[in-house]
């Protein structure tokens, strides 16, 4: 039954414009009839009073305890309507009490009612039967009191209830630290089980597959392609694999057994206190994640979702000239063959590079494919070690990961810094400097084992066959089949090439393979090999090249030699027992 209101205050007007605002704060007290009551209330109120009830105005799932539904929801949208003149004065928002309007602290929520009575709405309080205007509270000043009063009751309600709220998820995150799970609800290839989070079996290896396919190479679009081509099943009963959800489980730190508990903040989740390692089982390795997070991602953005793996050295190549990386343009003069060239970006974009010659990139690619192999197999790659090059790798990534979530926390204490009150401060200042010990000492430690694996001169040994196998089967494939070949080819390179320099006044590129660089020419031969130079005695180093015939030229700590087969000979000849 509708309450009386100032039927006074409000004359009967048919043609007022009438707007029914609901807020809710979750979607569960959808359940209830609230909405239903309030419309059929709206309605009779404007049978009684008149007016044109408009289309609902709802925020459902919003919050007005720090004023979101005002700010940035249907609220704020309806009062940017009426301020832009789309609704005319003296309209009537109808609500069913104050609190739906906000639960922020009284001086707050009564700012609000003050805005939407200067531009002339009429506020209606169904529960109350009361019809706000400016002239209303003029005329009734106690009103005010008692609105401040229910506006108090109002926020205090909230903030008890956020405060048991963060007292629980509190709670529930310490005990979580312990091994406890948070909550029932996973990760999508997690399933709870009485003893505890297991591994989905298939889905398993579906993320398995993923960051298979991205460490090979391909980009978020491309697995999603290929794992619809193979008739994979999604997760959530999706008609298809989408990019945006596979870029999503890329980033997603759960496939390494990390959960960081979140809090809301204005609406916005942010990070509630440190990430918690080993919360869920791991399905991929850390080393592993760290790479996809700083090679992959980074070249995944938006862009032509082209047939061709195009550019085998995107990202890993620069101009010697500016500095600037080489991108791949293509190129056909009349009647004659179209090629792809290696140019500088600067250059390319801007104009702004000096650079006198381009690089020919079907070359450039088959001089570093021909002859990358031959260092790695033979030069640079030391088997007896490789077991150990392995487990450094994987050392150095869980290290680097380790660093990577003491930065994400010590970046989240000094943003909690500027909050803080008085009483806070210390214990903040407290968490900030053991994170900037803890990042020194993780620092230091990373720097050890890279040191370690420096020192091994070693790479992971099956890439000299992998390039081998690979360039094989590319000289057969085509279609999808080249694509994912490309792809894994351009990844193996990056594991093999640490630096890759055009220098386009010499005309020249060198290639670095842990120690030893490779120079070829624009035209793709091989033009020199600078290696380290071994303590060998000036006179004997000039006998053995007038033996051998190896031209071999000293550059202060290094030896630069005229061919391949002369740096083989070398390295075999001269190079300590531990280095050959």
């Amino acid at each position: 039954m509708t309450p009386n209101l100032d039927a006074l205050e409000l004359p009967y007007d048919p043609n007022r414009i009438v707007s029914d605002y609901a807020r809710m704060s979750t979607l569960k007290q959808l359940k209830g009839g609230s909405l239903r009551r309030q419309l059929a209330a709206a309605t009779a109120w404007v049978e009684r009073y008149g007016g044109r009830l408009e289309d609902p105005i709802r925020d459902i799932g919003v919050s007005a305890y720090r004023g979101a539904n005002s700010r940035r929801g249907a609220l704020a949208g309806y009062i940017e309507r009426v301020r832009s003149g789309q609704l005319p004065p003296c309209s009537v928002l109808f609500v069913e009490n104050v609190d739906r309007l906000s639960r922020e602290p009284p001086f707050l929520a009564y700012d609000l009612i003050r805005e939407l009575l200067r531009l002339r709405i009429f506020v209606v309080l169904f529960d109350l039967g009361w019809v706000l205007s400016e002239d209303t509270l003029i005329r009734h000043p106690g009103r005010i009191s008692d609105l401040i009063n229910y506006m108090q009751r109002s926020h205090n309600d909230s903030a008890t209830k956020s405060v048991r709220s963060l007292e629980a998820s509190e709670e529930r995150r310490r005990r979580a630290k312990g091994g406890a799970p948070y909550s029932r609800t996973g990760p999508a290839w997690l399933t709870w089980t009485e003893t505890g989070w297991e591994k989905n079996t298939e889905r398993s290896r579906v993320i398995e597959r993923i960051f298979s396919l991205a460490l090979a190479g391909m980009g978020s679009y491309r697995i999603a392609l290929n794992l619809n081509q193979e008739s994979v099943a999604t997760f959530g009963g999706s008609a298809a694999w989408q990019s945006s959800y596979v870029s999503k489980i890329l980033r997603n730190e759960a496939v390494v057994g990390t959960w960081q508990p979140m809090r809301l903040v204005d609406g916005k989740e942010v990070p509630a206190g440190d990430p918690i390692e080993g919360h869920f089982p791991n399905v991929i390795d850390k080393a592993d994640f760290l790479k996809v997070q700083r090679e992959i991602l980074p070249k995944n953005a938006p862009g032509p979702k082209g047939k061709h793996f195009t550019n085998l050295f995107t990202g890993r190549c620069r101009c010697d000239l500016c500095g600037s990386s080489m991108t791949l343009i293509s190129s056909q003069k009349k009647g004659k063959q179209k090629f792809g060239y290696l140019v500088c970006s600067k250059k390319a974009r801007l104009k702004a590079c000096d650079a006198p010659r381009n690089f020919r990139s079907d070359l450039i690619e088959d001089a570093v494919l021909r002859h990358v192999d031959v260092d790695l197999g033979r030069i640079v790659h030391d088997k007896a070690n490789s077991m150990q090059v392995m487990h450094l790798i994987k050392a150095i990534g869980d290290v680097e990961y380790k660093i990577e979530q003491a930065e994400k926390a010590h970046q989240n204490f000094t943003a909690a810094l500027g909050l803080a009150n008085p009483d806070s401060f210390n214990s903040l200042m407290a968490l900030i400097n053991a994170r900037s010990s803890e990042i020194v000492a993780l620092r230091a430690e990373v720097s050890t084992l890279k040191d370690d694996l420096d020192r091994l001169n070693g790479t992971p040994p099956d890439l000299a066959a992998d390039l081998q196998r690979l360039r094989d089967k590319l000289d057969k494939a085509s279609g999808e089949e080249r694509y994912r070949l490309r792809a894994r080819l351009s990844q193996v390179l990056a594991d093999a090439i640490t630096e890759m320099v055009c220098d386009p006044v010499r005309h020249e590129v060198r290639v670095k393979t842990g120690n030893t660089h490779f120079i070829f020419s624009g035209a793709g031969d091989v033009a020199g090999v600078i290696m380290p130079h071994y303590d060998t005695a000036e006179t004997d180093l000039r006998d053995w090249s007038e033996q051998t015939q190896v031209k071999v030229q000293r550059m202060g700590d290094s030896v630069r030699i005229d061919s391949i087969q002369g740096a083989v000979m070398y390295k075999l000849t001269w190079a300590p027992t531990w280095a050959t």
